[in-house]
């Protein structure tokens, strides 16, 4: 057999198997393809991640709620105003107040917002005196204002500048006792005195 001969019967011969190479080769690669996306777990879309993640902080936030020491009291307990070792705000007023209650939802918020920075007490005064744990209430509503140590907050010039204070002075050694403020307080005023305090640093 001559050269020409063999050469038109051996090309066809290795292009049939050249093809028939590649063809193997890719759906041998695609059967893999199909066995590694099996074994990839699937993902969860971002949204899916999201509302679920809202839905975790949700609850959270709902057992928080529940667990909140409420902002109203009945019996004077210095001991567990200081307990959780917060700044204290005493707000002391009454339900038949005019004033006590334009200031109540202000109060409230500022309760719910500084949550787990400040302790805010609530005392109807009028219905039961021995609220004020002896503390001076001459008006209703009045505040007062400690450091977590129990101390008296001492007003920075800036903010005794926009605030009028009660301070109340011990004789013998002049010694600042307490720091009050008679009448309606502004939630962006408590937030003034607390920062000023760096509870919220």
């Amino acid at each position: 057999m001559d050269k020409k001969k063999a050469l038109k019967i051996i090309v066809p011969i290795l292009i049939i198997l050249l093809i028939g190479a590649v063809w193997l080769l890719k759906n041998k690669g695609s059967d893999n393809m199909v066995q590694i996306a099996a074994e990839i777990p699937q993902q969860e879309s971002p949204k899916e991640n999201l509302e679920e993640k809202a839905q975790e902080e949700a609850e959270l936030e709902q057992l928080a709620v529940q667990e909140r020491i409420p902002m109203e009291y009945t019996a004077f307990d210095q001991e567990e105003f200081f307990s959780h070792g917060l700044p204290l705000l005493l707000d002391f007023g009454a339900a038949s107040c005019g004033p006590c209650q334009i200031m109540k939802p202000d109060l409230i918020e500022f309760y719910e917002e500084a949550y787990g920075k400040v302790t805010v007490r609530y005392a109807d005064v009028w219905e039961d005196v021995s609220r004020t744990g002896g503390l001076p209430a001459m008006v209703v509503p009045t505040q007062y204002f400690f450091y977590s140590d129990g101390s008296p907050y001492r007003p920075s010039e800036e903010v005794a500048g926009k605030i009028y204070f009660y301070q109340y002075i011990y004789k013998d050694s002049g010694e600042l006792a307490l720091t009050s403020h008679q009448g309606i307080l502004s939630k962006e005023e408590m937030y003034m005195i607390f920062e000023d305090m760096g509870a919220f640093k």
